[in-house]
C-alpha cells in the first residue's frame, strides 16, 4: 500500500511539474508571400528556429532548399521560387 501511495504521488507531482513549465514559444514567421509555405514545408522535419535562426544569402538559401529536396521535400518550381524569396527576404544577411 505505501509503494501505490509514494507512486501516486510521484506521478501527481510530475503531473504538476509539467503543467508549471513554461511551453517553447513557436516562433512567429513574419507576415508576406511564402509564409504559410515556408511553414507547411519546413516544419515537416525540423523545428522551426532551425530556419529562423539562420542568416543567407540568396544562393546559400537556394543550396539549402536544394538539400532539403534531396531529402524528401516536394516543392514545385514556382513554390521553390517562393520559399527561397521569403527566406532571402526575412533570414537573409544583413546588409551593412
Amino acid at each position: 500500500m505505501r509503494r501505490v501511495i509514494l507512486a501516486l504521488m510521484g506521478a501527481a507531482f510530475a503531473v504538476a511539474a509539467n503543467a508549471a513549465a513554461p511551453k517553447p514559444s513557436v516562433p512567429k514567421l513574419p507576415r508576406g508571400v511564402g509564409r504559410d509555405l515556408v511553414q507547411t514545408k519546413c516544419s515537416t522535419c525540423h523545428a522551426l528556429p532551425i530556419v529562423t535562426t539562420k542568416r543567407k544569402t540568396a544562393e546559400e538559401w537556394e543550396a539549402s532548399i536544394d538539400t532539403m529536396m534531396t531529402r524528401g521535400m516536394q516543392l514545385s518550381d514556382a513554390e521553390f521560387d517562393v520559399v527561397a524569396s521569403y527566406l532571402t527576404k526575412n533570414f537573409g544577411v544583413k546588409k551593412k
